[in-house]
């Protein structure tokens, strides 16, 4: 399926859940891996017992995933507090908003959820990407890298023939000029001067 009619799936698919869904505000702070505390947070914005119904959570840190030989989590998932609160609960899986593409099953996902649970930021994240009127998903990768340079460029202007100027003064061998790199680094206060000075060099 061409990308732009897999993207605008989703987003007809989302546009479509918007009566099961719910934007939660503080669920990026999650601290602790409590199962407890997140069946909790489950009823509370669902009205649904926890497990019930298929239940999608989307935020910007609640993902983990399980090692395939062992089916346990992964050492990074297990560093992951909100996976290890929900990874237990029926019928519920969490995603990024990275993941809610075609190159994950973000949309097979939202297609088997009943209800949605997402955060505030993964809310914006999701709008900066699907958004009918500036979504940079429904603009050619080329432009949006066109654009992106542009706004870098304004954002850091720079002088191309002062950079030229100053690119002649620096010595010509390489040790000469690590040895003016670390010089210019201790005028900063970035490093301490290394045994090597200049005029060694």
């Amino acid at each position: 399926m061409p990308r732009q009619k897999h993207m605008g799936a989703i987003s007809t698919v989302f546009q479509s859940k918007w009566r099961g869904m719910v934007i939660v505000d503080g669920l990026e702070d999650w601290k602790e891996p409590r199962h407890q505390k997140m069946v909790d947070l489950i009823e509370k914005v669902t009205h649904w017992p926890a497990g019930k119904v298929r239940t999608l959570m989307i935020t910007r840190s609640g993902y983990g995933e399980l090692d395939m030989d062992l089916h346990v989590p992964t050492a990074v998932s297990r560093l992951n507090p909100m996976y290890m609160s929900g990874r237990l609960i029926p019928k519920f899986v969490m995603r990024r908003p990275r993941d809610i593409d075609m190159m994950a099953d973000g949309l097979f996902q939202l297609l088997c959820a009943r209800k949605i649970i997402i955060s505030r930021e993964a809310f914006f994240d999701l709008c900066a990407k699907f958004n009918a009127e500036g979504g940079w998903q429904w603009v050619n990768p080329s432009e949006h890298l066109r654009r992106r340079m542009l706004e870098l460029a304004e954002e850091y202007p720079c002088d191309r023939q002062a950079e030229i100027e100053a690119a002649s003064k620096l010595p010509v061998d390489e040790e000469r000029r690590m040895a003016w790199a670390a010089a210019e680094r201790a005028k900063m206060g970035l490093e301490e001067v290394p045994a090597v000075s200049l005029e060694e060099a």
